[in-house]
């Protein structure tokens, strides 16, 4: 049932977001998939190419610039690893409390 009003959610949102585009709402799916797949735990790591592949987006930077700009509008917390051997971790905040 989380889910399902999570996503019912960021639907309603989206629609009235002119900002989103379709590979931004691929690209979130795949992520809600990966917080899924990590127990709703939060934050969660995240792989480069295994969202990529989930999200069917095949431009490193597509995914770059799509991941920072859910960022900045608030969909998505993000937080890039600088270091090559610590994951990239996300969030996915509940949209009650983003808007």
């Amino acid at each position: 049932m989380k889910d399902l009003q999570q996503l019912e959610s960021f639907c309603n949102t989206v629609t009235e977001d002119m900002r989103i585009h379709a590979t931004h709402i691929s690209l979130y799916l795949a992520l809600y998939l990966c917080y899924k797949e990590n127990f709703y735990k939060s934050p969660f790591p995240i792989t480069r190419c295994e969202v990529m592949k989930s999200a069917k987006i095949s431009a490193r930077s597509t995914y770059i610039k799509c991941l920072k700009e859910l960022h900045e509008y608030g969909y998505i917390g993000y937080l890039p690893s600088q270091h090559p051997l610590k994951p990239t971790m996300a969030h996915i905040p509940t949209l009650h409390s983003l808007f």
